[in-house]
């Protein structure tokens, strides 16, 4: 019982000590900007770091509707997808020019969410570039649906072929008559998307690619964010004074060959043990997806998602 108490004793002192230094990190950091009014210097990174995604994102674009790698593409089908890429782009970039003289401002007011903490900040950085690679976020997920119905319409029409077809009121596969119409249509159907797929899924691959390149350091914030909420620092201070004991000792001192006395010692907790213990664990912040089920959402062209989620195919 006493245990109990003492833990839970340090994890309320473990989240107040952390939410104490978050703050006053937040603060600072938000005293740091105002005095040296770094606010037009975000301003012109962030229009800078758009410009120069957009003109690599068009370069890109222009490189796939020609030969790339030296793969031959559908030339119409790489030249509709092209064009209609690169009008989101000149639309995206737009609307930023739009807003580029109010960016120091929005800036300026969205720098006092660190008084809440250096931890709704770097939160604050994520969101930003959510915000600056949504284009590329918009590639994807249109990339994604193409190819997702390109290759469930490919299954279905496999299916078909062998005479089959997918039940949806008891989700099997069942047997069933076609038609010689219904079969010269799945037939022309089929192989329309068949030789249009090395096209499609070269598109997919390109902005996943890029779709992954994003969702790598987000989730390495996500990882600093978890850390910086759950990390037992008052139980680190514990551990580094010694008060941090596993259990104790008792050695008998020997005098004139008989017992004397017994001495007691106090055995130092290890410091795996104090974080393993003491860590403020957070159940719900924590997704843990294996590498089958993500890659077997990439080959299908699902949608994958930072948070984990998980669509439905209707």
């Amino acid at each position: 019982m006493l245990y109990k108490t003492n833990r839970h004793f340090n994890r309320e002192m473990n989240l107040l000590l952390l939410l104490v230094v978050d703050l006053v990190l937040g603060m600072a950091l938000v005293f740091y900007f105002h005095q040296a009014d770094f606010f037009n210097i975000l301003a012109s990174m962030f229009l800078q770091f758009v410009n120069i995604t957009a003109a690599s994102l068009e370069q890109l674009l222009h490189w796939l509707m020609g030969a790339p790698a030296g793969l031959k593409l559908n030339r119409e089908l790489a030249s509709f997808l092209g064009q209609f890429f690169l009008y989101h782009i000149y639309l995206w970039v737009g609307y930023l020019n739009t807003i580029a003289p109010f960016l120091a401002v929005a800036i300026k007011f969205a720098s006092l969410c660190g008084c809440l903490g250096v931890s709704v900040v770097i939160a604050l950085a994520s969101d930003v570039l959510s915000i600056l690679t949504f284009h590329v976020y918009c590639f994807y997920v249109y990339a994604a649906r193409i190819y997702c119905l390109q290759v469930h319409g490919l299954m279905s029409f496999w299916r078909l072929f062998r005479g089959k077809k997918w039940n949806v009121l008891r989700q099997r596969v069942d047997s069933s008559d076609f038609r010689v119409d219904q079969l010269f249509i799945g037939t022309l159907l089929f192989t329309i998307l068949l030789f249009l797929l090395p096209t499609t899924a070269f598109f997919y691959a390109v902005f996943t690619s890029l779709r992954l390149a994003v969702l790598i350091p987000q989730s390495l914030v996500a990882s600093l964010i978890i850390s910086i909420n759950t990390f037992p620092l008052y139980s680190l201070i514990l551990w580094t004074g010694g008060f941090m004991v596993d259990g104790i000792t008792f050695h008998s001192m020997l005098q004139n060959n008989k017992c004397g006395w017994l001495l007691l010692k106090m055995k130092p907790m290890s410091l795996r043990k104090v974080m393993a213990a003491d860590l403020l664990d957070d159940k719900q912040t924590k997704y843990k997806a294996s590498w089958h089920s993500v890659g077997k959402d990439l080959l299908t062209g699902y949608l994958v998602y930072p948070w984990g989620g998980k669509q439905e195919m209707q």
